[in-house]
Order: C-alpha cells, then sequence, then structure tokens
C-alpha cells in the first residue's frame, strides 16, 4: 500500500516543478522587511515565515551557505501532486543551508524544523548538534523525548517526505510520527550523546507511526557506551545504547513499515521495535526489512513482540562487540512466524546468530531458509540455520591454470556485447587488467562479453545512484559488476578489488624501494570472495597530498605519487603557485608533464599556499609599484608604508585590492586544469602593525571581507573552482568569534549569554556582512599542537586554543572546513614520529565535528620514515574507524615480511618519540624517563638486525631516536654546552650519512647548527 502512494509523490516531485508562490530565506544577505518572493528580495529569518500561511505549491527556498537557529514549525498542508516543499537554492559549491537548536526548554525539543502538515518535503538541508536529552519522566501524554528531532513530523503530518539531508550529532535525528512518510536518501552521522540519562542512546531515524518507508539511508556512527547506561537487573545487556533506526511508541499500533537499501556503519543496533514503552498495546506487524547492508553493533533486528515481519536479501556484517550484545537476530516474540531468508550474514568469534532472548524462553517460530552464513566459529542460536543454508564464501573465479575466466567490460550499462568505454573508466579497465594478468600469469582483456565467458562490468552510475566517489563491488547474475559515481570512484573500485585479493600499495615507486614498493602476489587460481557485497564511500570529501617545500620533489617522483594516490583512495594533489615567493617551488614547472596524468586518473588540482605577494607585491615591477603606490601597503607600527614580504598589504584599499584580484583572475583563467584555488596570506603574516590598519578590522575581519572579494572572483572564472583559505596564526579563529558580523535574533537567543560568553561571541557574529563566505573552504592548521595528547584532550595548554578555534569555527561558520594536519612535520627534521593510532583518535574527533577534509605534508626524500603515517592516514580520510593495526600489519608484510620484531619497533616508536623526543610542544622530560625510553629503543634496535634493506631503514630511524633521546638526557642533566653539542654533530653526521635513502632529507651541509639551536631552545 505504501509503495504506490510514495511512487506518485515522487514521480510528481521530479524535475522540482514548483507550482505555487516560492519564498527565498538568506541568513546573510537577506532583510526581513523586504519581500520574500525573489532570490534579491529574500527574508533573512525564520520568523519571518511564521505569519506566512503557505498554500498547496508552495515552496521554501533556503540559500544554501546560510545558518538558522531557531525553529521552523510548519502547520501547513500541501496535497497529492501539490506538496508544501522546503528545500535550497544558490550555488552548489557552497554547503547546504544549515540547521540547529540547542534549546530544549520551552516546547523546543531542540527541533530544528517541525512539521505539522501533510503533503510536505523537507529536502537537501542540514542540521547539526541539536540540543540532548531532557531529564523528564513519562506525564500522561507520553516520554518527552519522543517529541525530539532536528526533523520532527507530527502524528498528523501524513504524506511527507525527508530526503537528501545531512544530519550531524543530532541526539534524535528524523522523528517520524506520521503515517504514509517517505524518508530516503539521508546522510546521518557522528552522534554518541544521550537522549536520556542513563538509558536512551542517540537514534538516527525514529519511526512512531503506520504506513512509512525509510530506504538509501546513510547513518554512521550512533551509538552512546558509557557503563552508567543500564535497563533494570532483568535487561538485557547494558553499558550501550542507540542505533540506526528504531520503531516504537507503544501507544499506537504499528503496521506496513519497509525498511530497504540503506547502508549503515558503527551504530549501536540496526534496528529495534519497541512494545511495552509505557503500556502494553496490540503487537505490531508486516514489517518488511530488505536489501540493507547493515556493519553495526549489537543487534540487526531486536523484534519484541509483533508478527508476520518479513527480513530478506540484507547483508549483516556483526564482527563488532562493545559494552552490549544481542547477537543478530534478537527475536523474543510467541509464534510470531516471522520470514528471515536469503541473508548474508557475517560473524565474529562468540557472536550468536539466532537469539531469543535473555532467558532463552522464546519460541517465535521463525520461517528460515536460504541464508548464506559465513564466520570462523558459527553459533546459531536456538532456531537453527532453516532450510536451503549456504555455509562458507561465494567464490568468483577469474583465472585458473594460466587462462582467463572473464573478460573486462567498461561502459555505462555495458552488459553482454556492452562497449569498451571512455577516458578514465578505460584506464581503470587497464589497469585492472594489467594487474590481474601480472598475478594470474593470464592474458585478461578488456572488450565485449561474449564467447559464453563472464565478465568483470565497470559502469558509471548516474548521481540519483551512487555519489561521485561512491562505489559498488557485487556479484549480478554471472558477472562481477564494480560501479561506481564516477571514472575516479570506478578507479577506486578496481583498487579496492585488486586490495581484496591481496594487491598492497604500501607506498609510491620510489627509486630507492627498488621496485619494492607495492606487493602483488602471484596466485595460480585467482578467485574473489563475493560473500559480501561491497559499497564504499568516503568519510572525507577531500584527502590531499601536499608538496609544500618541495626539497626533493622531481617530476619522476611526482608522477609515482600520483599513481600511488587513487590506489589508496586520495584524490588531491596541493601544489605551491610559488612557494615563498622564492620561485623554486611552483606549479608551473610540473603543470605540462603532471596535468595528464592527474586528469587521466580524476585527481583533483589544487594550487596556491601562502602568498599574496604572488600577485601584490612591494617588489614587482623593480620596486617601481611601491613607489607608486605607498598607500597599497601595510604600515610598521610607526605608520609608515613598509615593504616586509609577511605584512600584508592595504587590504582595505580599493586600488591595492583591484590589482590582487586582476593579477589572480588572470593567472586563474590562464590555468582552467585548477580546481581548488589556495588563496592564504604570506607565512608568518602580521595583519596590523600601526593603529590606523588596526582600526580597519581585526585580522579575521579583514582576511575575510578580503577573500569574499577573492571568492567572487574565483565563481566568475568557471563554475565548480572552488577558493580555499587557512584558519592560522592571527586568522586562526573565524569571523564573528568576538567581532564581525551583526548576530541575528535567533542567533542570540540560540547562544544565550552563557554561550556567547563562552564562543567569545558579542553582538557581531554569526554570518552577515563581515563572515566568511560558506562556500569558501578553510583549512585550519594546528601547527603548534602537542602530540602528548589528541587535540581534543585541553589538558594539554598547547591545544586547548585549538580545540576551543574548532568549536568556534562549526558554531560560526556553516561551510566545509578541512584540517591541514601536521602528521608529518618539517620542523620534526626526519624524525621517526610515529602516530597511527594518535591519528585516528583525532581522525574520529575531526570526523565527528563535521571536518570535510585533511591533507600531510609528503616528501619523497624521507617518505620511509613516515611511510606508516601516510598508508594509514589515507586510510582514516577515506574511514575514520578502519582498523589501524590490520593496515600496519600490510606495511609490515610487504616491508618486512611481516617481522613481529620490526612491527614491534614501530609500536615502540609510536608510543616513545611523540611522548618523549625533541618535538615541538613536547616536554622535555626528567634523565630517568629519558634514558628508560632510550633503553627501550636500544632492545628494539639489537632484535631488529640489518638482514636486508628494509630492516637497515628502520634501523637508522630506532638510531636517530635514540640519538635525540640521548642529547636530551644530556640537557636535562644539565651537561655542558660542549657535550651537547659533541653529541649534535654525531647525530647530524648520522643523519647527513644516509641522505638519499628515503629515510631523511637536510636543509643544507651545516644542519647540525639548526640542530643544536634547536635542541639549545627546548625547555
Amino acid at each position: 500500500m505504501i509503495r504506490g502512494i510514495i511512487t506518485i509523490g515522487f514521480l510528481l516531485l521530479a524535475g522540482h516543478v514548483f507550482a505555487g508562490r516560492r519564498y527565498y530565506v538568506d541568513s546573510r544577505r537577506g532583510d526581513d522587511g523586504s519581500s520574500g518572493v525573489s532570490v534579491d528580495a529574500a527574508w533573512r529569518s525564520l520568523g519571518r515565515l511564521a505569519g506566512v500561511r503557505l498554500q498547496p505549491g508552495d515552496s521554501v527556498f533556503f540559500r544554501r551557505g546560510s545558518l538558522f537557529s531557531e525553529r521552523l514549525v510548519i502547520v501547513d498542508s500541501g496535497m497529492r501532486g501539490r506538496y508544501i516543499v522546503l528545500t535550497d537554492y544558490g550555488p552548489k559549491a557552497e554547503p547546504a543551508p544549515a540547521f540547529t537548536n540547542g534549546s530544549f526548554a520551552d516546547g523546543s525539543f531542540g527541533n530544528c524544523i517541525r512539521v505539522r502538515g501533510s503533503w510536505v518535503v523537507v529536502e537537501n538541508l542540514r542540521f547539526y548538534g541539536t540540543a540532548a536529552y531532557a531529564p523528564v519522566e513519562y506525564h500522561g501524554e507520553g516520554w518527552v523525548e519522543w517529541e525530539m528531532g532536528a526533523i520532527h513530523l507530527e502524528r498528523t503530518a501524513e504524506h511527507c517526505i525527508v530526503r537528501g539531508n545531512e544530519i550531524r550529532d543530532c541526539v534524535a535525528g528524523i522523528r517520524s510520527n506520521g503515517a504514509y512518510a517517505l524518508i530516503e536518501r539521508n546522510y546521518i552521522h557522528d552522534c554518541n550523546r544521550l537522549l536520556k540519562e542513563w538509558n536512551w542512546g542517540p537514534l538516527g531515524i525514529w519511526m512512531g507511526a503506520d504506513h512509512q518507508e525509510v530506504c538509501y539511508n546513510r547513518v554512521v556512527n550512533y551509538s552512546a557506551v558509557d557503563p552508567r547506561i543500564g535497563w533494570g537487573p532483568n535487561a538485557y545487556g547494558s553499558g550501550a545504547d542507540g542505533g540506526a533506526f528504531e520503531i516504537d511508541d507503544a501507544r499506537y499500533e504499528k503496521s506496513d513499515i519497509s525498511i530497504h537499501n540503506n547502508e549503515t556503519s558503527d551504530n549501536q543496533g540496526f534496528l529495534e521495535v519497541t512494545w511495552t514503552d509505557v503500556k502494553k498495546n496490540p503487537g505490531y506487524g508486516r514489517f518488511h526489512i530488505y536489501r540493507n547492508r547493515s556493519d553495526d553493533f549489537q543487534q540487526f533486528v531486536a523484534l519484541w513482540r509483533g508478527e508476520g515481519c518479513v527480513i530478506e536479501d540484507n547483508v549483516i556484517i556483526r564482527r563488532k562487540v562493545n559494552a552490549n550484545e544481542w547477537g543478530v537476530f534478537n527475536i523474543t516474540q510467541m509464534h510470531s512466524r516471522n520470514v528471515v531468508r536469503n541473508n548474508t550474514i557475517v560473524t565474529g568469534k562468540g557472536v550468536v546468530i539466532f537469539n531469543v532472548g535473555r532467558k532463552g524462553t522464546a519460541v517465535p517460530e521463525t520461517i528460515i531458509s536460504g541464508n548464506r552464513y559465513y564466520g570462523d566459529s558459527l553459533l546459531m542460536g536456538k532456531e537453527g540455520p532453516g532450510d536451503s543454508a549456504v555455509y562458507g564464501g561465494r567464490r568468483w573465479v577469474m583465472a585458473a591454470g594460466g587462462k582467463a575466466e572473464a573478460v573486462i567490460v567498461v561502459g555505462r550499462g555495458a552488459g553482454r556485447g556492452g562497449g569498451a568505454g571512455r577516458g578514465g573508466s578505460r584506464f581503470a579497465a587497464e589497469e585492472l587488467g594489467r594487474y590481474l594478468s601480472r598475478m594470474s600469469g593470464a592474458d585478461f582483456k578488456v572488450g565485449s562479453a561474449g564467447g559464453g565467458k563472464r565478465a568483470i562490468l565497470l559502469m558509471r552510475e548516474d548521481s540519483l545512484a551512487l555519489a561521485s566517489e561512491e562505489y559498488k563491488i557485487e556479484v549480478r547474475g554471472r558477472d562481477l559488476v564494480l560501479s561506481g559515481g564516477s571514472d575516479r570512484a570506478l578507479l577506486y573500485a578496481v583498487y579496492d578489488l585488486l586490495h581484496r585479493l591481496g594487491c598492497i600499495w604500501a607506498a609510491p615507486g620510489f627509486d630507492f624501494y627498488k621496485g619494492g614498493a607495492e606487493y602483488v602476489p602471484s596466485l595460480p587460481e585467482l578467485a574473489y570472495d563475493a560473500t559480501v557485497p561491497v559499497h564504499e564511500m568516503p568519510a572525507l570529501a577531500y584527502r590531499k597530498i601536499d608538496v609544500e617545500e618541495g626539497r626533493t620533489h622531481t617530476i619522476g617522483n611526482l608522477k609515482e605519487i600520483i599513481a600511488w594516490m587513487p590506489k589508496v583512495r586520495l584524490n588531491v594533489l596541493q601544489v605551491p603557485l610559488n612557494y615563498q615567493g622564492a620561485g623554486r617551488v611552483q606549479w608551473d614547472h610540473w603543470r605540462e608533464a603532471l596535468t595528464p596524468e592527474l586528469k587521466k586518473r580524476g585527481i583533483l588540482i589544487e594550487v596556491g599556499g601562502h602568498g599574496y605577494q604572488n600577485f601584490i607585491s612591494a617588489r614587482m615591477k623593480g620596486g617601481a609599484l611601491f613607489r607608486q603606490h605607498p598607500e597599497w601597503w601595510g604600515c610598521n607600527r610607526a605608520g609608515v608604508p613598509d615593504t616586509t614580504e609577511n605584512l600584508v598589504f592595504n587590504t582595505e584599499n580599493a586600488g591595492a585590492v583591484a590589482y590582487f584580484l586582476g593579477n589572480i583572475e588572470r593567472y586563474l583563467r590562464e590555468r582552467p586544469e585548477i580546481d581548488i584555488f589556495d588563496c592564504w596570506p604570506p607565512d608568518v603574516a602580521k595583519w596590523a602593525e600601526c593603529r590606523a590598519m588596526a582600526e580597519m578590522g581585526t585580522a579575521v575581519d579583514r582576511q575575510a571581507r578580503l577573500m569574499n572579494k577573492v571568492d567572487s572572483v574565483v565563481a566568475g572564472v568557471r563554475p565548480g573552482l572552488r577558493l580555499e583559505v587557512i584558519a592560522y596564526g592571527q586568522v586562526l579563529e573565524p569571523p564573528g568569534a568576538g567581532s564581525g558580523a551583526e548576530v541575528g535574533a535567533e542567533g542570540r537567543a540560540a547562544l544565550g549569554a552563557e554561550g556567547r560568553a563562552e564562543l567569545g561571541v558579542g553582538e557581531r557574529a554569526l554570518g552577515g556582512a563581515g563572515g566568511l563566505n560558506p562556500g569558501v573552504m578553510v583549512d585550519f592548521c594546528p601547527i603548534n599542537q602537542s602530540f602528548e595528547v589528541p587535540l581534543y584532550d585541553t589538558s594539554e595548554r598547547a591545544n586547548a586554543g585549538y580545540f576551543r578555534a574548532v568549536e568556534k569555527w562549526r558554531r560560526l561558520f556553516s561551510g566545509d572546513l578541512g584540517l591541514y594536519s601536521y602528521y608529518r612535520k618539517y620542523a620534526w627534521r626526519s624524525m621517526p614520529v610515529i602516530l597511527p593510532h594518535y591519528m585516528q583518535d583525532e581522525m574520529k574527533w575531526y570526523a565527528g565535528m563535521g571536518f570535510k577534509g585533511v591533507s600531510t605534508y609528503a616528501e619523497p626524500g624521507d617518505w620511509y620514515s613516515y611511510e606508516m603515517n601516510h598508508y594509514v592516514l589515507a586510510g582514516l580520510a577515506w574511514n575514520a574507524r578502519c582498523d589501524v593495526d590490520s593496515m600496519m600489519r600490510e606495511v609490515g608484510r610487504v616491508r618486512y615480511g611481516g617481522s613481529s620484531v620490526a612491527m614491534e619497533a614501530y609500536r615502540v616508536l609510536e608510543d616513545v618519540v611523540r611522548r618523549y623526543g625533541s618535538i615541538p610542544y613536547t616536554r622535555l622530560k626528567g634523565v630517568g624517563g629519558l634514558d628508560s625510553a632510550a633503553a627501550v629503543l636500544r632492545g628494539c634496535r639489537e632484535r631488529l638486525g640489518n638482514d636486508d634493506e628494509n630492516f637497515r631503514r628502520l634501523g637508522l630511524m630506532l638510531d636517530y631516536a635514540i640519538g635525540d633521546l640521548e642529547i636530551l638526557s644530556l640537557r636535562a642533566s644539565g651537561a655542558g654546552e660542549a657535550a651537547v653539542r659533541t653529541r649534535v654533530e654525531g647525530l647530524s653526521a648520522l643523519l647527513g650519512a644516509h641522505v638519499g635513502e628515503g629515510v631523511f632529507v637536510l636543509r643544507r651541509k651545516d644542519d647540525w647548527r639548526i640542530l643544536l639551536n634547536h635542541y639549545n631552545s627546548l625547555k
């Protein structure tokens, strides 16, 4: 019944044919005194909509980049074929309109949009950080928590559609109490807070009515783990709660609910259906749960009562165990005869598949058939495997005995007789054929299926089916299908398939690896385990390698980096326009050679970096520009125009700004290959030296005003070209954090006095004329963080300011934030600072804060020292919850044949160097601690030996770390300068003797003087 109704509604909305009146709301540029009926006359606040009676067919458009922090209530209804639509407008390069509500009191319930009318659509919006639990109990009308939901559909709201929204850190993402709702294609992620102490965890989609369809959603990391969470002495499990989906509210019957084609991971269960929240009611039934993919904790479904539910064709991975464990199917009904069939079930050790509650007394009489069970030790539980069970994997043989058993076919819709494809898709197919041939000795052809052979199909999908970097690997009929939302995604699918077959790309193929950068197995029979369909998409949209200082880069080794990047699913190469204006490292030196290689693989090209001086400098025209226009330049403390390179020019002078913008536009038009343009101030920039310039505004205000103008130029050069700025030094915090644009009434109300005081937000904040355009990307740079603890641990003073700055950016800026990481740092001077688990701790936090990207410096000259960091960070950028230990073992297998001694050395380096070594902002420890740490490293070094080139390189890394600690011990003991200098000279000689081996990079021959200054400066 539901399927017919919803399909009609969807077809009527296809193409966005808006038949009624249109209203526009723009929180940055709007004016509540305007008419609101055109883009140029948009309203500013949600409050202005309160007096509007919406009619069937009307639409409300929220401008992309807007931020709203009060609740919007829709009381009016559309009708069949004439929905009331809440949606977005504006440049797609800008982020979706953002909504938040930190208030629970006075009937607000943390709702951002609350719908009371029927036939309403809420789509393409973004929600974050809504109010958490209410400390109240049930009072007659129901639990107050049932009123929650960033998007809340009341019981009167029937035939509504919620789709295409992003919801982050909202304890109740979508609450649907309205019948005949369609909830599709939403991305709900990262909430670890409680709705209610101490037994209700966060819920992604929460249903409390009949006739609902929930499909094609992605729900990630909705789980709260705390030992205080419990459900009483007779409860089944405790210590964790939450989940992707829940059906509850026992006041009403529930039936005819369809949950299908959803993707979930790291949630505290896929689905729980409750029965007796506050009173016992008639049971529920006719739920259809199918074609979902779940990789969660606790359970796939928990059915306490009801009957006649069908659970089929799901991929269920239950290898994760935390504080609460319910098995796969936790069904406690009596004689309910639910159907569980044709599912693929993959379990870890000790996970029960068919559970029947804690007491084990239920007799659900589940109808079980056709399921495929996969695991090392299967525990079926009380009900058994059912009929027609299949055990073990599903092998798809590609080659045997040196003969290919399949042909590679490329092209959208390429089936029998499909075409040979084009461009990047063809390159992906050729890469697949090349590696399969190496692995098997068979000749894999790229062509058309036929001759009775099965096919490996590479298929492009349109944007409605798969996002641009989303891909799948699955068996369809006789064929193995790799599908992706772009050529780049198809290339990822190819390399992922090869990785699952045993290939490991530990590093780029630099010369010093002598052909050993990657591992390609030789397999007489080449077979893929297709038991579990693969469906992948990245956690971060921008995953970058940064050339930065370019000390050891050449065209040759840059091509090796480019070839390696898609193998580990990195997608942006970041190159200086002209590093520090020195003319040595610049994109123009490499663009002709590298652009074809980058474009062939779909890798984005990011150019720029520190360097306003590349577009306006007092040295231009031999200094004549300065002499002609002294008013264009920054002034020193005496108020005199100054030619110092890191003193920012006069960004309020119209002539200077016009000259600056003109040069930027010219540069970008002449280089159409650039996808992202970095426009950063000079390194260690000074924004205001004299009083007159300081009166022009704070550094963050001045940067925002200037970059908004640059953004307009960038947008005019080419659609899709993005501008990136930097949060660093004097411009670490966002505009509005104490100065900037006016706060709207809703912003002041939501923050309250305490919130404004905590964030440093005065009456000028939260967007507006002084804010940064949210279409601009921001790279956040915690350059002086301490690596002794993660950045979010504010017990470390060096980190506390960065933590607060991140919170301010997330509160005051609705655009894309990225992390300019220092997981490989030039200031470390090639010291082996190994950080895999540390990076995971931070990356999970950054992902939870809504960051969209990460970058890292990468020098070929000391790549080996940071190889483990580079390889693991690529995995974390794709999925912050990946198995770091498994990735480390992969590098260990390629590099050291799986040696346990080598892996122990990495674990010790990770534990010791960041806590005891001489890296900046690690405190100087006492002699006893330093000597003990050095002794641990020496023990590793003695066990390691020098069996081959790789063990020797790892030994050099240990030697460096040991020598570093010995010097620090001298410093801590108060030894004389001569003794320290002797040790520093010895350490410098060690580094210099092994330059060019991939382990160490030196600045110059007298690097020991720099090292000596470094050690003498430590405290």
